[in-house]
């Protein structure tokens, strides 16, 4: 059986000076988790600042392509052809071309990179001889936009000859960055959000909040599969679901309906701070962007954000929904967020709610219903749902 193997680059990694090997080691252990999750088999090493997985099955490749493009702290990955330098050298430009005229195609580029500093030729040089062998044969060549890109890399030992490289998330490992609470609704923007930070190293916990009126089965369902879609080729996480009914009924009765938004999301950050507190997470996720809607004006942001203990961070705050919609599709989370599901932020709030909330008049809403009680009771009374 024929057995193959790949090279897996980072870029941003490589910038960490003496914390380099620590984010090394994590990126080897999350992509050693996602390949034996998706039973792959594999010899994992590490060369030249590269991560090689060897003895690779053919029929594993179009998986492992699948799986690495997904892991952050990738930047970029190939499958080589390998030519062993001994005894070859001087043919190594007729064994590149006679594999080269196995494959369909009218342009051409050639992009060589010498590790190996001793051999002979120059990149360039190498690039123009084996171009003008290649060209001879009535190709063209093409710098800009060719039908086929030859890459040659020389080790000092071999030759990698690949013909395609597949990109990675790039960023940072999971888990280099700490742990991460994120509020999940259900909707768009903030499981594109999640993804986002976990892209940027974040081990995220996620917190769901449901209320009565919802079908409790179909919206754990959903909120389950986004989650699972997220953190897909990542390690186990874990999802709070967070019955909100009880505290929301009193913050209905006793609230004005154009604050009752602010109140909720409020709550919910108290809720978090309280989760984050308890996990050792370092800040909280949202999915809001400035502006789409009247909770995110940048008053009621203030406002909302003021009752957390924990700094927050919104990666859409300067998108546009357009773009964010593009993320959701890029990352394969927008058919699980658009399926239907009921919103409890959306409920019974008014057709024109406050868009400049005064953080002491909130307070002074607050001070009636004395929130702080319930909360505990609704963070007490939540489940928690291990996500593998």
């Amino acid at each position: 059986m024929e057995k193959h193997q790949c090279v897996v680059n980072y870029s941003e990694i490589k910038l960490k000076g003496k914390n380099r090997k620590f984010f090394e080691k994590k990126l080897r252990e999350n992509i050693e988790y996602a390949l034996r999750k998706n039973n792959v088999k594999f010899r994992l090493c590490s060369d030249f600042g590269k991560i090689k997985l060897l003895e690779l099955k053919s029929e594993d490749i179009g998986k492992i392509k699948q799986i690495l493009s997904d892991i952050p702290g990738i930047s970029t990955f190939y499958f080589p052809t390998i030519i062993e330098r001994k005894n070859c050298e001087r043919d190594i430009f007729e064994i590149i071309s006679n594999h080269v005229k196995e494959i369909q195609f009218k342009t051409f580029a050639v992009r060589c990179k010498r590790v190996d500093k001793k051999f002979p030729m120059t990149s360039q040089d190498f690039n123009i001889k084996l171009g003008s062998i290649i060209s001879s044969s009535g190709y063209k060549v093409d710098l800009e936009n060719p039908d086929l890109e030859i890459n040659v890399i020389i080790y000092e030992r071999e030759f990698h000859i690949f013909f395609k490289k597949e990109y990675g998330l790039y960023g940072l490992p999971i888990g280099t960055s700490g742990k991460l609470v994120s509020l999940l609704s259900g909707g768009i923007d903030s499981p594109v959000a999640s993804k986002l930070m976990a892209i940027r190293g974040g081990k995220i916990i996620y917190v769901h909040f449901h209320n009565e009126t919802a079908d409790s089965c179909s919206v754990k369902n959903k909120i389950i599969e986004l989650v699972k879609k997220i953190n897909e080729n990542s390690p186990p996480t874990t999802l709070y679901m967070v019955p909100f009914g009880k505290l929301q009924k009193e913050i209905i009765g006793l609230c004005p309906s154009k604050y009752r938004m602010i109140l909720y999301r409020r709550s919910m950050f108290r809720i978090a701070s309280e989760i984050c507190e308890k996990i050792g997470a370092k800040g909280i996720i949202t999915g809001d962007s400035l502006g789409q809607v009247a909770s995110q004006t940048i008053e009621n942001l203030m406002t909302i954000y003021e009752s957390s203990k924990y700094p927050i961070f919104s990666p859409l705050m300067g998108l546009n929904k357009i773009e964010i919609v593009e993320k959701s599709r890029k990352f394969g989370l927008y058919e699980i967020s658009i399926l239907p599901y009921d919103d409890c932020c959306s409920f019974l709030i008014s057709k024109h709610p406050e868009t400049k909330a005064r953080i002491d008049m909130i307070k002074d809403i607050e001070g009636k219903i004395q929130l702080e009680e319930l909360e505990l009771n609704t963070l007490e009374n939540s489940e928690i749902v291990e996500i593998l």
